[in-house]
């Protein structure tokens, strides 16, 4: 199966994310993080953006954007470009900044835009600060401090009025700072939305049946009937008491051995793509060598295979 394609329409609500190559640092000094927001409020101002929270991190970035004019993927290309040329030529160096194509799942604004938000301004939370007033690399700031004078680009009227107006400053600090076991890409569905059933059918109608691309089309499809499936298959395994690296590889082996499902395929569902046909098959070839030497394993196995 291909690469999922991007999916944004006029108004579109983004989660985007990149990295830097080889999860190498991006920002080295408090001028890169100046001048990669400095060029972000000029692309927003130029394609019409709209930032909602953001976090620089030192090797990677968080936005929630929003799309009026259905142009988000020139616009970061703008970005990711112009930052990589500043960045190379600052430190004298040749080749990738950023890892890969910049993430930009799709949001369901009614249920995941507070969750989102949150996720994003935690993101230094006890990795480089105790206080997420003092990183000044994201919007958190400007959400609790109404004093500070917020670029025209960055839109806080949304998140805010999902609070209440008495102590909004009190009522945000409180929402972000409650711990968060949640991560976006544990959720994303296909690689490419975040949100409830009901709204992934409706993007699926809207914004898939129209294109013409046929595999994209499928790939919906295989998506939408494994998806119960898989979270079959994984409520069943996780009551096993098994380490995480056997966990995943008995997740891997029932779905190649129960569902029609290519290695591809499996690496799109669990892995979001990050991991090869081979790098799946060896995981589970080890675990059927490790299965011949334990006879717990080869049982489990067996229960699984009947059970599924």
């Amino acid at each position: 199966m291909s690469r999922m394609q991007r999916i944004e329409y006029k108004n579109s609500f983004h989660h985007i994310i990149d990295r830097g190559y080889l999860k190498k640092q991006i920002f080295l000094d408090s001028n890169d993080y100046k001048y990669f927001l400095d060029l972000l409020w000029k692309v927003c101002k130029s394609h019409c953006l709209i930032i909602h929270a953001y976090c620089l991190m030192p090797n990677h970035f968080h936005l929630l954007v929003q799309n009026p004019l259905h142009n988000i993927s020139k616009a970061m290309h703008l970005l990711l470009l112009r930052y990589a040329l500043y960045f190379n030529k600052k430190y004298k160096q040749k080749g990738k900044v950023f890892e890969r194509q910049f993430l930009s799942p799709l949001i369901d604004t009614e249920n995941y835009l507070l969750i989102v938000s949150k996720y994003i301004h935690r993101n230094p939370l006890n990795i480089l600060v105790q206080d997420l007033e003092d990183w000044q690399w994201s919007s958190y700031k400007y959400y609790i401090n109404q004093s500070f004078a917020k670029p025209n680009s960055l839109e806080t009227s949304l998140i805010q009025n999902k609070f209440s107006t008495n102590n909004f400053t009190k009522s945000f600090a409180d929402y972000t700072l409650e711990s968060l076991d949640w991560k976006p890409e544990d959720n994303i569905y296909s690689n490419t939305i975040l949100g409830s059933e009901k709204f992934i059918d409706q993007i699926a109608s809207t914004h898939i049946a129209s294109n013409i691309n046929i595999e994209l089309k499928d790939s919906y499809k295989i998506h939408k009937a494994y998806n119960r499936r898989l979270e079959f298959i994984k409520s069943h395994i996780s009551k096993l008491k098994l380490d995480f690296k056997t966990q995943e590889a008995f997740y891997i082996y029932a779905l190649k051995s129960k569902t029609s499902l290519s290695y591809n395929e499996i690496s799109e569902l669990l892995f979001c793509n990050s991991l090869s046909r081979s790098t799946l098959s060896n995981k589970v070839n080890k675990l059927k060598i490790k299965a011949k030497n334990d006879l717990s394993l080869a049982k489990l196995i067996i229960e699984l295979d009947a059970f599924i």
